[in-house]
């Protein structure tokens, strides 16, 4: 037996992967409804907890360059205090951000599961 041309295309097109479309993923993705409000309040967050961490070295140094006269407490408070507040909000924009990505996935399962309970058996 001897396949046919058809066929053959039809197995090809089937074994090479489809390439990321871009456009189609966010067509998909709009069409769930995701809030969006949690997206950007886990990366205002995200950008917060950055930026102090960032601002604890600063501090820190200008803290240890002090070690050798006298120990400012209120340096030394505001260093932890600032570096526990970065930790803290740190992981509240993993929290939301973690809601937001959970949602979007049982989203995206329920329209699959709507979908795939119409199709025909055949």
């Amino acid at each position: 037996m001897q396949r046919s041309t058809t066929m053959l295309a039809a197995e090809k097109r089937q074994s090479t992967p489809k390439k990321f479309d871009f456009r189609s993923f966010m067509k998909l993705i709009s069409t769930i409804h995701p809030h969006y409000w949690q997206l950007g309040l886990g990366l205002l967050l995200g950008l917060v907890a950055t930026a102090g961490q960032l601002i604890v070295p600063t501090i820190a140094k200008s803290l240890i360059n002090a070690l050798g006269h006298a120990v400012n407490m209120n340096l030394v408070i505001g260093v932890v205090g600032l570096f526990i507040g970065s930790a803290l909000i740190s992981a509240g924009s993993g929290a939301v951000l973690g809601f937001f990505g959970e949602d979007v996935v049982a989203k995206l399962r329920n329209k699959l599961w709507a979908k795939l309970l119409v199709l025909p058996v055949s």
